[in-house]
């Protein structure tokens, strides 16, 4: 029962984490900012955020979370192209040199190597 209380507890915190992630991720793609929302430069969106960016890339868990949402979803938009960078600046990759231009190309590079 003890390990029952434990492992709900385990699943509660990482369904908060979870939640906490999202609602960064969604305040860094908000197109209702008007400092952005003509841009289409996700870099703009990042500085614009760079407090909600550094908290995701700094949380334990984001790794994890973003790799499970791409995972989920076939989408390729501006969240997506987000969670590669921050998937990246994570994993410590150089993205000078990057071969993915979108972040669904990050994510099928990404299991391509893992599977490697």
């Amino acid at each position: 029962m003890l390990f029952a209380l434990v492992s709900c507890r385990e699943n509660n915190i990482i369904k908060s984490e979870d939640k906490l992630i999202e609602e960064k991720l969604s305040k860094i793609v908000d197109t209702k900012n008007v400092n952005i929302s003509i841009s289409s430069n996700p870099y703009d969106y990042i500085t614009n955020s760079k407090e909600e960016y550094a908290d995701i890339i700094s949380m334990e868990g984001s790794l994890e979370y973003m790799i499970n949402e791409f995972a989920k979803s076939n989408e390729d938009g501006l969240k997506e192209y987000i969670m590669a960078l921050a998937c990246c600046d994570i994993l410590g990759e150089d993205i000078t040199n990057k071969q993915w231009n979108s972040g669904r190309e990050w994510y099928t590079n990404y299991l391509y190597i893992k599977e490697s």
